[in-house]
């Protein structure tokens, strides 16, 4: 199938130390989920994601760090 696990790891590196916050949003903006927040040193990271009690639809995991926003789409299919 085209969606992602129930559980899914998701990476993300940083050039330098920095503040993260990394979220995973609904469809209408909604927050359902905070898998990183803090300071982070450069270097990759990884955040695990437990989609097992959302429902069906599209999702978006946000990251923001410093003045950069970088998302990207998943996909959670029952």
């Amino acid at each position: 199938g085209t969606g992602i696990a129930p559980v899914t790891t998701l990476t993300f590196s940083l050039e330098r130390a920095q503040d993260v916050r990394l979220q995973v949003v609904d469809a209408a903006g909604r927050i359902v989920s905070t898998l990183a927040q803090g300071r982070h040193d450069a270097g990759t990271h990884t955040a695990t994601f437990d989609a097992g009690n959302l429902a069906a639809g599209t999702y978006l995991a946000v990251l923001r760090s410093g003045a950069r926003t970088v998302s990207r789409k998943m996909v959670i299919v029952r």
